[in-house]
């Protein structure tokens, strides 16, 4: 269940991931094609890992059962990124915690304020510079420098 009315939301994505969420869905269906079970046109992207019944054991012994109708239980992506980056050397890193390199990353690179508001479900971009504006320590450097070059265009335009 969302939180909000902004939790809930569309966002774009590069040709990149495209090629990725492709090459993924591939993977998927031969996947299934490997299991015997059906990859329905509309499945899920993550979809429920299952374990299968006694004596019926799959192919490779690293695959489960997939049910492409059920989602993940939503505890699942963090727990298992929680364990990932504990054996990376990070304990204690969550998944919730990407959020900051990711809004950092946008903000740095000069995306507006609202649009990674919109992107983290923000209701207003208030919210977002208000826990991250900090990420940006070099804008009042920017902003002298924009004003001076406003000001010698203005004053070299009046001579």
């Amino acid at each position: 269940m969302p939180k909000n009315a902004y939790s809930r939301r569309t966002i774009n994505i590069d040709e990149g991931l495209c090629i990725t969420l492709r090459n993924h869905r591939q993977a998927q269906e031969d996947l299934a094609q490997q299991l015997g079970i059906l990859c329905p046109v509309d499945g899920l992207v993550f979809p429920m890992m299952i374990w299968r019944s006694r004596g019926r054991q799959p192919i490779n012994p690293q695959v489960k059962d997939v049910d492409f109708t059920r989602p993940w239980n939503p505890d699942y992506p963090t727990k298992e990124f929680s364990r990932e980056a504990a054996q990376a050397g990070f304990p204690g890193l969550r998944f919730h915690d990407m959020r900051h390199p990711h809004v950092t990353a946008l903000l740095t690179a000069g995306v507006a304020p609202h649009i990674v508001a919109a992107r983290l479900g923000h209701s207003t971009p208030v919210i977002t510079m208000m826990i991250y504006a900090h990420v940006l320590p070099r804008g009042d450097e920017q902003a002298a420098k924009v004003m001076g070059e406003m000001m010698r265009a203005a004053l070299g335009a009046g001579s």
